[in-house]
């Protein structure tokens, strides 16, 4: 039987990939952070900025004495293609079992790390784990100059409970526990393989929406195998650190509504069903059509926050319309028997002041032209009328 592995064994399994697009003061904030903490994880630092600021800094390995780490400069990522290709080649030269990811803005918590790596070694049906993130506000200060941004005496932060574990024994259930709870992956320690896999995925569909990108890789992971989440701090991540990527992104984009009008998003979602439902099919021994159509309703469900969200923002989206469209829905679910629903019914039909659009909020009252019912009458007459069936 082989002994447990000890604290020196999980420095030497993990691997922290920090793949940069840009921002080198954070990302030289990030390994001067490292460096004062002694980060015992080996870092691989896979650079594809424009900006080649860092470069001479991060070369010079005497700046960082306490961080093992290794840093590759690659061509500027001008497309999420190109990221993707980059993020794949940095992973096949990891030579440790696991790997974590990180932006420059998350600074680790050691012991997160070490605690996430040792349950991975000792339980091969998860196929991720992590702890809980934590934010931080650093508030500017002209004592710091152009570093204000960066460091500052005010900082503040919050703990945030992000979800339990999915520990789900089928791939189905699991991904379904996952859109229910908005359950993220993307920065949990991982099996390098597989996540190298992954992302090989990922690149050779080449998706256009970095969103659908993220949901890929994030459903992918819960069709692998289930997924631990610590109560334990993990990282914290600055949250009002400039040029983010999904900042950016929207910029380009706009938000969750506006990238499904995009003409490429059709074609994306199509790519992101077909691939997560033949890993689900494969898994679970499910027929292709039945993993497809679940896969569509976790995707709805993942989905419909931040597309609600969107769409509250257009002005025809009034507060009379949301209460108009939850009072009907929840008429609707007091059953057909209701007392109350068949009064409500009954009003609705037989008031002419009452819009027929009430029940989605469009329109509450309308005022029928003064011709209305006699106009109607022949129709009704017809309606009313008892006619031969026709034989077919």
């Amino acid at each position: 039987m082989s002994s447990a592995p000890t604290p020196a064994d999980i420095d030497r399994d993990l691997t922290v990939l920090l793949p940069l697009k840009g921002r080198p003061e954070f990302t030289l904030r990030w390994m001067k952070y490292a460096d004062s903490v002694r980060f015992p994880f080996r870092v691989l630092i896979a650079d594809g900025g424009e900006d080649d600021t860092g470069r001479k800094v991060l070369s010079n390995k005497a700046n960082f004495p306490n961080v093992d780490y290794e840093y590759l400069r690659y061509p500027y990522d001008q497309t999420y293609a190109e990221y993707y290709s980059k993020v794949v080649d940095a992973l096949s030269r990891i030579e440790t079992p696991f790997v974590a990811m990180a932006d420059n803005d998350d600074l680790f918590v050691i012991d997160g790390l070490k605690l996430s790596t040792e349950f991975l070694c000792a339980h091969p049906d998860y196929s991720a784990c992590g702890g809980q993130f934590g934010y931080f506000w650093i508030t500017p200060s002209e004592e710091y100059g152009n570093q204000s941004v960066l460091y500052g005496k005010q900082i503040d932060s919050k703990w945030q409970w992000n979800t339990q574990s999915i520990i789900e024994e089928t791939a189905a259930q699991r991904i379904q526990k996952q859109c229910s709870s908005y359950f993220y992956t993307q920065y949990d320690v991982q099996r390098t393989e597989e996540l190298k896999s992954r992302f090989e995925t990922l690149r050779d569909l080449n998706l256009k929406d970095l969103y659908l990108a993220e949901y890929l890789l994030v459903f992918l992971t819960g069709v692998a195998g289930k997924i631990k989440r610590l109560d334990r701090l993990y990282a914290m991540r600055q949250m009002n650190a400039p040029q983010t990527s999904s900042g950016t992104h929207d910029e380009k984009f706009g938000d969750a509504f506006e990238r499904m009008l995009a003409e490429s998003w059709s074609d994306d979602f199509g790519k992101f069903v077909k691939a997560v439902a033949a890993a689900l099919a494969e898994k679970d021994g499910l027929p292709t059509d039945d993993a497809r159509n679940h896969v569509k309703q976790c995707y709805r469900c993942f989905a419909t926050h931040p597309v609600v969200e969107s769409l509250l923002q257009e002005p025809t989206v009034t507060t009379r319309m949301l209460i108009l469209i939850y009072a009907t829905r929840r008429l609707v679910q007091l059953g057909r028997e209701s007392v109350i629903r068949k009064a409500f019914h009954k009003l609705y039909r037989r008031v002419p002041w009452i819009s027929a659009g009430a029940t989605n909020g469009t329109e509450l009252l309308t005022f029928p032209s003064s011709t209305y019912r006699e106009d109607f009458k022949p129709i009704a007459k017809f309606l009313s009328q008892k006619v031969q069936a026709f034989d077919f």
